[in-house]
């Protein structure tokens, strides 16, 4: 059976989150009206440790 980690992360990486869709495609869901603030530092960390593949982020530290 598997379990609910690797659950996530062969879901995670079935997809690419962070890719758009193409100009009509008939998938996309408006989700404009229920989005929230997401927690930042989570979505960088599932980003990076649920990654099959190497990942990027950018960062801006004001100074």
């Amino acid at each position: 059976m598997i379990d609910s980690q690797e659950l996530l992360t062969n879901l995670y990486n079935a997809f690419n989150p962070f890719e758009p869709l193409p100009a009509e495609d008939l998938r996309y869901v408006d989700c404009q009206d229920v989005r929230g603030d997401a927690d930042i530092l989570n979505e960088l960390g599932n980003r990076m440790r649920l990654a099959k593949r190497n990942t990027c982020q950018v960062s801006q530290f004001n100074v």
